[in-house]
C-alpha cells in the first residue's frame, strides 16, 4: 500500500509521542522481531520502532523488509 506524502506526515505526527514498542539490536531484524512487530500492530495500530546503534541494518531496509513481510 503506497501513502501520499500527505498521510505519511499525518502519521508520523500520531506516531512522534508514542514510545518505542520493538527495538533492534546487534541481531538486526530477525523473524522474531518481524513476529514482535506484527503482534505489535495487532494490540496499537500504529508502532514505533527504533534502531539502536548496533544494528547493522539501514532504517530504509527495515521498513521496506517490514511492509513486504507484513
Amino acid at each position: 500500500m503506497d501513502l501520499t506524502g500527505k498521510q505519511r506526515r499525518h502519521l508520523r505526527a500520531l506516531g512522534h509521542h508514542l514510545d518505542p514498542i520493538v527495538q533492534l539490536g546487534k541481531a538486526g531484524l530477525t523473524d522474531g522481531v518481524v513476529a514482535a512487530v506484527d503482534a505489535a500492530l495487532e494490540r496499537h495500530e500504529l508502532v514505533k520502532v527504533r534502531l539502536g546503534t548496533e544494528c547493522p541494518d539501514d532504517l530504509g531496509e527495515v521498513a521496506d523488509t517490514l511492509s513486504e513481510r507484513l
